[in-house]
């Protein structure tokens, strides 16, 4: 039974991947530099559904999406595509803190002046060093959680180290990535910026025969680099957020994506 639930889902994600081919052919639309969210294909993988009642405003930038929250400050959830080519970039970290003018309830970088906690990213800059234009936005005030530095500079830096190692390995990933917060989560600065209780990312190596996801969990704390120790599968993350991902897909590939992670076959 189990081997004809993959068959399916290869055929499905086949018949994908051939469109998306095709798509990028006839358009000729095949990214030299930059990731490309507009594609309807990759943007079923990389849609998340959200509780009816959750604002979310999408926001584009070069480089990477993000679903924003004007009620919490914060995204609900980034996500980008990123590519061998792109995990190669060698440019100098570089870029300022900023508000997005567009957005009013767009937290300032003083909100998290003096307290206790970093202006953690969701997309890394380290992700964007193939453009400067990329990696500026990526200091954008949309972008940046309150995030424990114990966290920012331990497990989560090392969580993003290995997923450029995974996508110079798999050709290309898609990465989402949010917070978890609650209903009494403390606020910081005077827009009021949501301190996440915990904080997410789902990793899609959608190259790969058959396709494959991993989706990992950390509290806002001090964490270890030790991948296994935060390695969860996608159905419990769904769970745990109160968050649906890949319904945009043909129902057997979501179903495998799902499951149970594989770590070994992620650090193979």
């Amino acid at each position: 039974m189990a081997d004809l639930r993959w068959k399916a889902a290869l055929v499905g994600w086949g018949v994908m991947m051939a469109l998306l081919a095709a798509m990028w052919w006839n358009g000729k639309q095949i990214r030299q530099s930059q990731p490309r969210m507009d594609d309807s294909l990759i943007q079923a993988v990389t849609t998340i559904t959200l509780p009816h009642d959750r604002p979310d405003t999408l926001l584009r930038y070069n480089g990477f999406d993000v679903h924003f929250n004007p009620s919490t400050h914060l995204p609900n959830y980034v996500a980008y595509e990123l590519t061998a080519a792109e995990a190669r970039g060698t440019l100098e970290r570089e870029g300022k803190f900023h508000t997005d003018p567009r957005v009013r309830s767009c937290a300032t970088p003083t909100d998290y002046a003096q307290s206790g906690y970093d202006r953690g990213h969701l997309v890394p800059a380290g992700d964007l060093r193939f453009d400067t234009a990329a990696m500026r936005n990526s200091f954008v005030m949309t972008n940046i959680v309150p995030q424990s530095s114990r966290l920012n500079e331990g497990g989560w830096a090392r969580l993003e180290e290995k997923i450029r190692e995974w996508a110079l390995r798999d050709e290309a990933l898609l990465v989402m990535a949010g917070p978890v917060v609650t209903a009494h989560a403390q606020r910081i600065g005077s827009t009021g910026v949501a301190v996440p209780e915990r904080f997410f990312k789902v990793v899609v190596a959608h190259h790969r025969v058959p396709p494959r996801a991993i989706a990992f969990v950390y509290d806002n704390a001090e964490s270890d680099g030790n991948l296994a120790d935060y390695a969860v599968p996608v159905d419990s993350l769904e769970r745990l957020a109160g968050i649906r991902l890949f319904d945009g897909l043909p129902a057997p590939v979501a179903h495998a994506l799902r499951g149970e992670p594989n770590l070994p076959r992620w650090l193979e």
